[in-house]
C-alpha cells in the first residue's frame, strides 16, 4: 500500500520534504525537545539530543500493516482495515546506537515481541493515513524519550546549596536531640535525689 510522498510535517517519518528541521513550534508535545528530521536519503544520521546520533523514524524503518479496528465507526469497521500495526525491527536498526536500543528494549519491554520488533498500534481515527501518522509519532516518542533518558542531568548549585543548608540544620537538629537525650538519662542516673 502507497500513501504519496508526503503525510504531514507532524508524522515525523513519512515527511520528504527538504526541510531539515523542525521547530519546537513543529513538535508534537509542548516542550518536546527540537529534533532534526532526515532529508530524504535515508543515509544521514542527523543528531537528535546532545551525544547520541538518531536519525527519525523513516516509512522504510519500519512495516506497517493495516488491519480491522474495533470501537467506533458503525459498519465502516467491519469492512475497513484501519488500525495501523506498525513493527520496528530492533536487532536489525543499526542507526540506532546500542545504549540508545538497550534503553529502548528496557522502557518499552512489554510492547517488544519474541522477534524483538518494537509494536506500536493507533486506533486512534477512523482513517489508516491518521492511524500512521499517530503511531509513528508514538513511536518517534518513544525513542525521544529514551534517548533523553540517558543524557545526564545537569547540576543546579541554587539547588544542591539549599539542600546542603537543609542537611546542615537536619544535623544540628539530631544531635540536639541527642544531648538532651544524653541528658535526661544522666539525671536518671544521679543518687542525690
Amino acid at each position: 500500500l502507497r500513501l504519496g510522498p508526503s503525510i504531514s510535517r507532524q508524522s515525523l517519518s513519512c515527511s520528504s520534504s527538504s526541510s531539515s528541521e523542525v521547530t519546537a513550534s513543529d513538535a508534537e508535545a509542548p516542550g518536546a525537545p527540537a529534533t532534526e528530521v532526515e532529508s530524504g536519503s535515508g543515509d544521514e544520521d542527523a543528531p537528535v539530543l546532545g551525544v547520541y546520533h538518531v536519525r527519525r523514524v523513516a516509512r522504510e524503518d519500519v512495516e506497517v500493516k493495516f488491519i480491522r479496528s474495533g470501537g467506533a465507526g458503525g459498519q465502516n469497521v467491519n469492512k475497513v482495515n484501519t488500525k495501523a500495526d506498525v513493527r520496528l525491527a530492533l536487532r536489525e536498526a543499526d542507526w540506532i546506537p546500542e545504549e540508545v536500543r538497550k534503553q529502548l528494549m528496557r522502557r518499552e519491554k512489554n510492547r517488544i515481541n519474541k522477534e524483538g520488533e518494537l509494536v506500536v498500534a493507533s486506533t486512534k481515527h477512523r482513517t489508516q493515513k491518521k492511524n500512521l501518522e499517530d503511531a509513528m509519532g508514538k513511536l518517534q516518542r518513544f525513542l525521544d524519550d529514551a534517548v533523553t533518558s540517558l543524557l545526564p542531568i545537569e547540576a543546579n548549585p541554587e539547588k544542591e546549596k539549599r539542600i546542603k543548608k537543609k542537611m546542615k540544620k537536619a544535623n544540628e537538629k539530631r544531635l540536639d536531640n541527642k544531648k538532651k537525650h544524653a541528658m535526661k538519662k544522666k539525671e536518671r542516673r544521679r543518687k542525690d535525689w
